[in-house]
């Protein structure tokens, strides 16, 4: 059974436990002004991302194929994380807990206990700069340990320093102290190419991070889509949270049955609202339930005080739209409304027409 904390999370000693800590869905302000993300071109025609990214990704797969748990350990977290683990294991009351244990821990998310498949990397598809939602993420997570690796070095190393003291002073560090200290010097998203032991291809993705000039990481990830599906799916959720809040209130009386409205981030897509639903109680009711709220664009088709259909854009990512339920479309169904299946994957403005042509009849 895993353990609820990871043994490398458990060395983080709980971001919650930071003084002073920014919101992230308000201000990103300590992230990353842009990694570093050399583009020039080399003999094979491969810019130099793609050529570091590949030599990385190459070897953190080899290393996931040969199970070899310590090296894609190390390729995934700051340089010097083990040696902090060590110092960790030394003060542990668990004589049975090894730092094998630990390691095993921190990946259970790529290896869940299970011999891996072996995987064949093809090639790189694509790499493009981190987004500042990601930076921030590398920055917050892997920053944090890049800071307590530096203070044990900077205090006699894994041998000499002090846990207590060590704790005591992350503790007393804000976020805002960690992400000053922690400058992504590269990062790249990268899409690429697998191939199973079957021969079947598949696309992956990962990020290649660079912390303070040490080794390049990779951390494997959702794609850039599936993130946008999952924000879709949580605004949904938000929106009807949100709601029901306002019947309680009895902020959205008198909203007669089977009125349709469409509410967005943009004020001038509200369409058809009720006389007696202020949008704007709504979307200041979203900022507690979604940090998408404030730097996504959305609309949401409600039925009296149901959301039955939410499409999301992250300006970001502004080639990727997504809507809950997922790839769907609204379409007419006598007096009312249903979704069915969107095979054409349409965007943003496409969709917002369709809903607009249909709420207006």
């Amino acid at each position: 059974m895993k353990k609820t904390i990871a043994g490398i999370a458990a060395l983080t000693i709980a971001l919650s436990a930071f003084t002073g800590c920014t919101d992230k869905k308000n201000d990103k302000s300590t992230a990353s002004k842009g990694a570093v993300t050399t583009a020039q071109e080399n003999k094979k025609g491969k810019t130099s991302a793609e050529s570091s990214c590949e030599d990385v990704i190459r070897e953190f797969i080899q290393a996931y194929n040969d199970n070899d748990r310590e090296k894609t350990f190390t390729m995934m977290y700051p340089d010097g994380s083990i040696d902090l683990l060590n110092v960790w294991l030394k003060t542990s009351e668990d004589d049975d807990y090894t730092i094998e244990d630990y390691i095993n821990e921190a990946q259970y998310m790529i290896y869940d206990d299970n011999e891996p498949e072996k995987i064949n990397f093809k090639r790189i598809i694509s790499t493009e700069p981190l987004i500042p939602d990601e930076e921030y993420d590398i920055k917050r997570e892997y920053g944090t340990i890049q800071c307590m690796v530096d203070y044990m070095n900077e205090h006699g190393g894994p041998d000499k320093v002090e846990l207590e003291k060590l704790e005591e002073f992350m503790t007393e560090q804000s976020e805002e102290d960690v992400f000053e200290k922690t400058e992504i010097t590269e990062g790249y998203y990268v899409l690429m190419e697998l191939e199973n032991e079957n021969g079947d291809t598949d696309k992956g993705n990962a990020i290649v991070y660079r912390l303070n000039g040490g080794n390049l990481k990779v951390m494997i990830t959702h794609s850039r889509t599936d993130q946008v599906r999952t924000t879709a799916t949580q605004l949904y959720k938000a929106g009807n949270t949100v709601l029901l809040d306002m019947y309680e209130s009895g902020d959205s009386d008198g909203i007669e049955d089977n009125q349709y409205y469409i509410v967005s981030s943009d004020k001038s897509l509200d369409l058809n609202v009720p006389d007696s639903f202020d949008p704007e109680i709504f979307k200041s009711g979203l900022e507690k339930y979604s940090d998408k709220a404030n730097d996504s664009e959305w609309f949401m088709v409600i039925n009296k005080d149901v959301v039955i259909y939410a499409v999301i854009k992250v300006p970001e990512i502004s080639d990727i739209t997504a809507t809950y339920p997922e790839y769907s479309i609204l379409t007419a169904d006598g007096d009312s409304y249903k979704t069915e299946k969107d095979e054409a994957g349409k965007s943003f403005e496409e969709l917002y027409d369709i809903c607009k042509e249909l709420i207006s009849r």
